[in-house]
């Protein structure tokens, strides 16, 4: 079983794990300038928590209907579709005076395709290691997504007590858009499994 380091010769993974890395922060630093956004602005802790936590949320409900469309669908265009509608979702929520209901259907919205987008980055993270290092890379990639979750909440934290919650949106944007192109630029599409003859 190859080892962690190792899992960074193998081509492809390293940009898969670095577009990981990216959306995952990117994910945690938008809930956390957008809850930060609706405490502001109502006081309310269920709508904090839901600006805040409702993509979580919303991403159970799409596992639940979405997750099986991964294995029927090209993963690399999928992933790459998905990732540029958060991009633009996310820039949509730093744009002043948005209505609330409309910030709260966006991470709605944007959380439900989650899943989705998950079965895709799986879905290639099975092509680019062996069968024997799928177990290891998996771990890592928790592990990434544990650290780049606590990382980009303390500097969300950092960030908003300068700036208003919108200079964070706008990162979290750019980060989404960099993992993006990480994907476009590193990741080897996999062929959608054969249909039944």
């Amino acid at each position: 079983m190859p080892g962690y380091r190792a899992l960074f010769r193998l081509p492809g993974f390293a940009g898969l794990w670095l577009s990981f890395a990216l959306s995952v922060g990117a994910t945690a630093l938008a809930g956390l300038a957008l809850g930060t956004l609706v405490h502001d602005r109502t006081g309310s802790p269920l709508l904090t928590a839901v600006g805040t936590h409702g993509a979580t949320l919303a991403a159970v409900l799409g596992a639940l209907t979405l997750m099986s469309l991964a294995d029927g669908r090209r993963p690399r265009r999928t992933l790459l579709v998905l990732q540029w509608i958060s991009v633009a979702g996310v820039a949509a929520q730093a744009v002043p005076g948005v209505p609330l209901p409309v910030r709260l259907g966006l991470v709605l919205a944007l959380g439900l395709p989650h899943a989705l987008a998950t079965g895709c980055r799986l879905g290639l993270l099975a092509g680019a290691v062996p069968p024997t290092g799928y177990a290891r890379a998996r771990s890592l990639m928790g592990l990434t997504a544990a650290g780049a979750t606590a990382l980009c909440q303390v500097a969300g934290a950092a960030l908003l007590s300068r700036l208003s919650p919108a200079g964070p949106l706008l990162i979290a944007a750019a980060l989404l858009a960099a993992g993006a192109v990480v994907v476009a630029t590193t990741a080897r599409e996999r062929p959608a499994p054969p249909g039944p003859d």
